[in-house]
């Protein structure tokens, strides 16, 4: 058995012109796996722009990044999304309901340009095993 539950999705705010800044947030998972090994990874499916948000056909010059920290005590650093997944946690044995704590970043630039509208992405999280 492997479930993974998201609690909803992540909201960044509005993104300021003229201000250099980290923008930040949250979203909680949920982990379960009967399996002997398991890898929560996430991934950008789009073609479009892999890895950074969007608003229409503009992109956002920095990649989003992603980190998780988990009751179970994993934790790991912002990473650049990439054109690949990127590996988030890893269980080296069975997990019970493994609350899990997923941070986004953006950084935007001072001098960034910013379009008028909504910055998006939609990203895929996967909870796999290698040994059933």
């Amino acid at each position: 058995m492997l479930s993974l539950s998201l609690s909803g999705s992540a909201n960044l705010g509005a993104f300021a012109a003229g201000v250099g800044q980290d923008y930040q947030t949250s979203v909680a998972a949920t982990v379960s796996s009967s399996a002997a090994d398991a890898t929560l990874t996430v991934s950008d499916p789009s073609a479009t722009s892999t890895g950074h948000l969007v608003n229409g056909a503009y992109a956002l010059a920095q990649p989003v990044q992603v980190k998780a920290a988990s009751t179970a005590g994993q934790s790991t650093a912002f990473a650049p999304l990439g054109t690949g997944p990127l590996t988030l946690l890893t269980y080296a044995g069975p997990a019970s309901n493994d609350q899990v704590t997923i941070g986004l970043k953006q950084t935007i630039a001072a001098a960034e340009a910013l379009r008028t509208g909504t910055y998006s992405k939609t990203l895929t999280f996967t909870l796999s095993t290698t040994t059933p």
